[in-house]
């Protein structure tokens, strides 16, 4: 924001007022006092160029004032009577004493982790971007260069479920393209009998039921829908399976084969034969 809104370590009681009573170099001990960092505060430049030398009695009574959590934020007495040059070596003690608890407060925190009962929102999930546990399709089964419908983004789909399901679960999001653009679900709904998000999840659920094991997709995969500028978004919750689930693919020969998919990152991937059984153990027991 400019050079002027650089943070200051400023003097709370200004070191001109301090000299005048008695706290200069003539004096090593009380000079060291109005150097101390208990005497220091942080402030914009151009706040510190409108405080200037007043009185902390004046000044810090308009900062409370003005901004009353200002104060306990820096950890700066909030009692006027400590606010005279003749109590400055009672502002420092107090001072000090709180400063420390606030530092042993912040490290303590730090270590500390607090549940929360607010769940992320849509939003907070697509700012997350594609992980391990959250992936993002642009649509279900419509090809967005044609606008025709296209089986093999259904495998995608089906391919996508099954890799959560043999890893840890996690989220899939319908309508938000790879790079977090929210696409919506406008394509895949003009495909349907009936464009609205009842018919989507029930063509969803069909194509899970037919293509994985009916009974997981019944009980671990949760879809709802979203709002997101102005676009409908659709999220499946899929939890860990507890049986492997392998789906059969068929290749361009029409020939089908058993495939096992896996969380990889940000990727759906197939597991080797040869990773199969160590994956298998560790994961399902």
């Amino acid at each position: 924001m400019g050079k002027k809104y650089q943070l200051e370590l400023d003097h709370i009681f200004p070191f001109s007022k301090l000299k005048e009573a008695g706290y200069d170099r003539d004096n090593r001990i009380k000079y060291v006092l109005a150097q101390e960092f208990t005497n220091r505060a942080l402030l914009t430049q151009v706040a510190n160029r409108q405080k200037s030398a007043a009185f902390p009695e004046t000044y810090l009574a308009e900062v409370k004032a003005h901004y009353p959590a200002a104060l306990d934020l820096q950890c700066i007495p909030e009692d006027p009577d400590l606010w005279t040059i003749e109590r400055y070596e009672d502002f420092l003690q107090v001072r000090r004493g709180r400063l420390a608890s606030g530092i042993n407060t912040y490290l303590s925190d730090l270590t500390e982790t607090t549940s929360s009962t607010s769940p992320a929102t849509i939003e907070d999930l697509i700012e997350e971007g594609e992980s391990d546990q959250l992936e993002f399709k642009a649509t279900l089964r419509t090809d967005t260069s044609t606008g025709n419908v296209n089986k093999t983004l259904e495998e995608v789909i089906v391919k996508t479920v099954a890799a959560f399901a043999n890893a840890q679960g996690g989220t899939l999001l319908i309508g938000v393209s790879d790079d977090g653009t929210v696409a919506g679900l406008g394509p895949d709904l003009r495909t349907l009998a009936e464009p609205d998000s009842d018919h989507f999840e029930l063509h969803l659920r069909n194509l899970l039921n037919s293509r994985l094991n009916a009974a997981f997709a019944s009980s671990k995969v949760k879809v709802r829908f979203h709002e997101v500028e102005d676009q409908h978004v659709c999220q499946v919750d899929i939890q860990p399976a507890t049986q492997p689930l392998v789906i059969e693919v068929r290749d361009k020969n029409g020939t089908p084969s058993e495939k096992f998919y896996v969380r990889s990152g940000n990727s759906s991937i197939e597991l080797l034969v040869s990773e199969m059984s160590q994956y298998l153990k560790e994961h399902f027991h």
